[in-house]
């Protein structure tokens, strides 16, 4: 992600980048995406108001979340923003779905 958006390294050693991140109720949240350099789970994670974010919607193991960057839109705070969908898999009438957490 580094040269997309603002990125740096923090004390942590953890390398992250900062997105603005829009709900379906057009709520803007702060996530910071951060992935270690070394170590045995290298893989990124969030951090910011990304709690937040789950407890608000009730987010649970399972659920997929999906960020989509907005390239049409005007940059908040001189970057770019995404959007955030969470889906969830039910079952409605014998049927499997995935549902939209966020509406």
């Amino acid at each position: 992600m580094k040269g997309v958006l603002e990125s740096g390294r923090d004390r942590s050693s953890s390398y992250y980048v900062d997105l603005n991140v829009r709900d379906s109720k057009q709520k803007l949240w702060g996530f910071r995406c951060r992935k270690r350099r070394s170590g045995r789970h290298p893989k990124p994670w969030l951090s910011g108001e990304w709690l937040q974010f789950v407890h608000h919607y009730g987010l649970r193991i399972g659920d997929r979340v999906v960020l989509v960057r907005e390239d049409d839109d005007v940059p908040v705070l001189g970057r770019p923003h995404y959007r955030i969908e969470v889906k969830r898999r039910i079952v409605l009438l014998g049927q499997e779905i995935l549902a939209d957490v966020t509406n």
